[in-house]
């Protein structure tokens, strides 16, 4: 499980919801998501929720060293992956 600080804000126009985690994975830890031993991450934010997100959606932002970093996520109304994008 990967905890970090986050924040979470809804747009009323749209109805979705935006949440900010932290991420501090190694290659090595990562290496269990892409072979498939694990399919997803488990993040969470300062709101207090628990995220559960598909590991392939990190593939982007993996490097050598692993995945570092503020991530925000945004989520519809039924709290479905609408966008993920590394803010730090």
């Amino acid at each position: 499980m990967v905890c970090a600080g986050g924040m979470r804000g809804k747009s009323p126009q749209s109805r979705t919801t935006t949440v900010r985690f932290g991420m501090d994975l190694s290659a090595e830890e990562y290496l269990r998501y892409y072979e498939g031993v694990a399919r997803s991450v488990i993040v969470h934010g300062l709101d207090g929720r628990h995220l559960q997100i598909p590991a392939h959606n990190f593939r982007p932002y993996i490097t050598a060293g692993g995945i570092h970093g503020v991530f925000e996520i945004t989520l519809d109304e039924n709290n479905k992956l609408l966008e993920m994008k590394k803010v730090t």
